[in-house]
This record gives structure tokens, C-alpha cells and sequence, in this order.
């Protein structure tokens, strides 16, 4: 594959089995009902970012696509269990509603600061903040308002499917007018050489 100097939107991710899309998808449905004025995320595009590189140049990919590589090399795959419903609120007002995880949390949180540490030691400039794994299920609309009753950040009911993370994808991100637009661009295998 050649690579030119074209700024690509990257980002890592974990995308889900279809078995937690589809609770996912069952979990969207009654939020929809009960929540209006939030711009929700299809089931079937939702992932677990676990770095949002950026724009970077195309000739740069091959060093994030290898540090992916060899850190995942030494990583044996975990399961993971969706958990309970929360909230990213900026300014006091909840912004992103999202939906954690039950079992494997700390794994993935592993899995995120080995690649963080592997791209930052080439260079990468990438952005530091706590990192929580969470699927972005919606966004509240500019200029509403919302309030989430507590019931709402218990575990999700009937949650009891769990997932191998077996590979950690890297991605493109073209903005389109309404929607991201993802394309994969490599996957990377944990326990596995490339």
C-alpha cells in the first residue's frame, strides 16, 4: 500500500460482536421512546474508541498500524460485558449519554494505555485525559435539555452476553454532512504476530 502526505481522521477501536449489537440495539429502542431530543447512534456503528489520533499524514499510518501490532503481540484477548448507562456532561449539563462496561473495564483500559504509550513514543501528539470505555450511544441536541432519572445508571436489564476482544481495529473517519463516515484501514490481533 503506498501512503501520501492526505491528512487522515484516525482512530483505534474495538468493534462490537453482533450479539452486544444487538442488545445494544434493544437498549437504543426504549431509550428513543423515553429520551426525545438526543441525537442517537446507530447499534451497528457503535465501537469503543480507545485512541483518537486525529487528522494525521497518510505516510504516518504504517508507524500506527505496527505499534498496534507489536503491542497487542503480547496481550491475550479478554471478554467483555456491557454495563451500565452514563453521562459525559461538559458545563453541568449531560452531553454524550453512554453505556459502559460491567466485566473487563480494567483490561481495556490496559489495552488503551499500552497503545497510548506505543503511539506517543513515536511521536504522536495525542490528547490525555482518563479514559473510560464506554460506547457513545447519543448526543443531547443543541439547546435541550435533559435530566436522567437514577434509575437510569443501573446495570442494564437482561445484560448477560459477553464478547471475546480479539483484535483492535484502526480506522479512518471521513466527516460526511450528517454522519461520520468509518472505513477500516487495518486490523491488529492480540497474542498474535502480524
Amino acid at each position: 500500500m503506498a501512503f501520501g502526505d492526505t491528512p487522515i481522521r484516525t482512530f483505534i477501536s474495538v468493534s462490537l460482536s453482533p450479539l452486544l449489537t444487538h442488545e445494544v440495539e434493544e437498549l437504543l429502542h426504549g431509550l428513543k421512546i423515553k429520551l426525545p431530543g438526543i441525537s442517537w447512534g446507530q447499534a451497528d456503528k457503535l465501537h469503543f474508541t480507545l485512541v483518537f489520533l486525529g487528522s494525521i499524514a497518510e505516510e504516518r499510518l504504517p508507524a500506527v498500524i505496527q505499534a498496534c501490532h507489536e503491542t497487542l503481540e503480547v496481550m491475550i484477548p479478554f471478554s467483555v460485558s456491557l454495563g451500565r448507562l452514563g453521562v459525559f456532561s461538559p458545563g453541568g449539563q449531560p452531553r454524550i449519554i453512554w453505556l459502559g462496561l460491567s466485566q473487563g473495564e480494567l483490561e481495556m483500559i490496559t489495552l488503551q494505555k499500552n497503545i497510548f504509550r506505543a503511539l506517543s513514543s513515536r511521536g504522536f501528539n495525542l490528547e490525555k485525559r482518563k479514559y473510560v470505555p464506554h460506547l457513545t450511544l447519543g448526543r443531547v441536541r443543541v439547546g435541550k435539555c435533559i435530566v436522567l432519572p437514577p434509575e437510569y445508571f443501573n446495570p442494564v436489564p437482561g445484560s448477560a452476553a459477553t464478547m471475546l476482544i480479539e483484535k483492535v481495529n484502526v480506522m479512518r473517519s471521513d466527516l460526511q454532512s450528517s454522519r461520520a463516515l468509518h472505513t477500516l484501514l487495518a486490523e491488529c490481533e492480540l497474542g498474535k504476530r502480524p
